[in-house]
């Protein structure tokens, strides 16, 4: 037979109660934590992107003072050294327009926000590369055509000679831009997009494509 008296039953319901609160409290807590976690390393990978692509546009400022100033120094004719000034002008200027946007996560439409922003940097960045890379090859071109010129090259031979070695050049140092800067940030824009694509799944949310 039970001894226990039936006035001991509540309370003890009652501690249980209590401590399932509790319980619940902390775990609500810990949700709390991961989540204000979460959408502070986003921001950070986000802001860590964008002083990335900085480095990206300083790096082609640069280069872009270096080759004109040869291409000066070598005696070109006025038109192609005009076209290089615009060209490296408008590379200049297209990586500005092409900055991934900064983004405060504090809120899960932030956190969207910034997933949508990530495609589409990705999407602007990869186009500029699929359109600029013809345009080099044109520039280069070009420019083999004035050093032919100004070196006083009129063979065909000469002119694929300088051109191979033109080509050579560029094909390493395309592979060393890309391979540097562009694939870096294509992959650091993915990371963003799979950890917003956690938090979304975990929170129940749809992100619209």
């Amino acid at each position: 037979m039970n001894n226990t008296p039936l006035s001991s039953a509540p309370d003890t319901l009652d501690e249980m109660r209590q401590q399932l609160s509790l319980l619940q409290h902390r775990l609500d807590h810990q949700v709390e934590i991961s989540d204000r976690q979460m959408r502070k390393a986003v921001t950070s990978r986000v802001a860590s992107l964008r002083s990335f692509h900085n480095m990206g546009i300083v790096f082609s400022i640069v280069c872009a003072f270096i080759v004109t100033f040869g291409v000066y120094e070598q005696g070109v004719r006025l038109p192609f050294l005009v076209a290089t000034i615009v060209f490296f002008t408008l590379n200049t200027v297209s990586g500005f327009f092409l900055q991934a946007r900064k983004q405060d996560c504090r809120t899960a439409g932030d956190m969207i926000a910034a997933a949508r922003s990530m495609q589409r940097y990705k999407k602007l960045n990869n186009r500029y590369l699929s359109c600029g890379i013809p345009v080099v090859i044109m520039w280069a071109i070009w420019y083999v055509y004035e050093i032919c010129l100004v070196a006083g090259y009129t063979t065909t031979k000469a002119f694929l000679g300088l051109l191979l070695c033109c080509t050579v050049g560029g094909v390493i140092g395309g592979l060393i831009g890309y391979y540097t800067f562009h694939r870096p940030a294509m992959r650091r824009a993915d990371k963003i997009i799979e950890q917003v694509e956690e938090y979304t799944a975990a929170e129940g949310l749809e992100k619209e494509a």
